[in-house]
């Protein structure tokens, strides 16, 4: 059971997701969930990812290490202008029944940085034509209203995740990156998602998506800037920082989000988007779809790192109603939205 006290703006605290050897592990191995999952596990061809052992003594410095990771995060906690502005606009829009290409081609127009981008992406391998696309109103003909606003979304959200502006994050470039791409899969996804089972809502799905697991990069920008002071030994794409992301990506996440006054749903995306860590209650259908789809790229991205997605897997599966040869077609669509995220990734 996950627990977050979110309290002043200078203090808050989070519960521990990793316990050692010698504590009972009652998740999916334990409750008796274990045959259900191999059924979607089979369908998807997964593996049943182990719980992850800590030995006790690494634990008490992993609690130091989030202690100071806490308190840099806190000391340097971005502020509003550090969100980009444009991506919230192009994703509401998308979610307002009034859409269409002319009102977002001018969006778009407006952002030279965002303009480029949408260029890039439309002449590429990936969307490439008969003919070379020049203007925004064009490239959203080719990609359509939808797939469009996809892309603007995620191209403006981009700076989220880039560690190539500062000299201490640079170790870790491949670790955002990585970030990157599972948030925009995630993303693109459950909006994907959403367009098939209405009225679910695709903006409240696609933002959540994006910005769900957004702690989890605050907290590395943390980690970067402490180990360049000499201050943890944290080393980039190693098991341990995984770790310590994932004790601290939900509190960090919420925190930020409220600091940047986004829409109360995606905040309680980010604080709420591990259902098995939830007690008992109403859960937003939005929130069951970016959990399930989050689990998923989890567990197909690395999931030996992520051992309770697989019951966040289950229990969103079970809310939705999905079964496993449903759950693999929506693999196959994750997978085609992951080459995009990657696309994205090394514009």
């Amino acid at each position: 059971m996950l627990e977050f006290l979110l309290g002043s703006a200078g203090s808050f605290d989070a519960g521990e997701r990793h316990v050692p050897p010698d504590e009972p592990d009652d998740g999916l191995h334990a409750d008796g969930n274990a045959a259900e999952f191999e059924r979607y596990a089979r369908a998807l061809r997964l593996r049943l990812p182990s719980p992850v052992e800590v030995h006790a003594d690494e634990l008490l410095r992993d609690k130091e290490l989030e202690g100071a990771i806490r308190q840099d995060y806190l000391t340097h906690r971005p502020g509003p202008d550090s969100f980009p502005s444009m991506a919230l606009q192009v994703i509401t829009l998308l979610g307002r029944e009034d859409a269409d290409i002319p009102r977002l081609s001018q969006m778009i127009s407006r952002d030279p940085g965002l303009t480029a981008a949408m260029l890039r992406v439309v002449n590429s391998a990936v969307y490439r034509g008969v003919t070379r696309v020049v203007s925004v109103r064009d490239a959203i003909a080719r990609l359509g209203l939808n797939e469009s606003g996809r892309v603007a979304g995620a191209a403006a959200a981009k700076s989220l995740f880039d560690a190539r502006g500062r000299s201490n994050t640079l170790p870790f470039v491949a670790d955002f990156e990585a970030l990157y791409i599972n948030a925009v899969t995630c993303a693109v996804t459950a909006g994907w998602m959403a367009a098939q089972r209405p009225p679910l809502r695709i903006d409240h799905c696609y933002l959540g998506g994006l910005l769900h697991d957004i702690g989890r990069s605050v907290a590395l920008r943390s980690v970067a800037s402490l180990r360049a002071q000499g201050l943890s030994e944290l080393v980039p794409r190693s098991a341990r920082t995984h770790r310590i992301l994932d004790n601290l990506h939900v509190a960090i996440g919420t925190d930020v989000l409220k600091a940047w006054a986004l829409p109360e749903f995606a905040i309680e995306f980010a604080g709420r988007h591990h259902l098995s860590a939830l007690t008992p209650g109403e859960i937003a259908p939005e929130l069951q779809v970016v959990a399930l789809v989050s689990s998923l790229q989890l567990l197909r991205s690395a999931p030996a790192q992520h051992p309770g997605a697989a019951d966040d897997l289950l229990m969103s599966a079970r809310a939705l109603q999905i079964d496993p040869k449903t759950l693999a077609v929506i693999d196959v669509e994750r997978a085609k939205f992951e080459t995009l995220a990657r696309h994205l990734a090394a514009l």
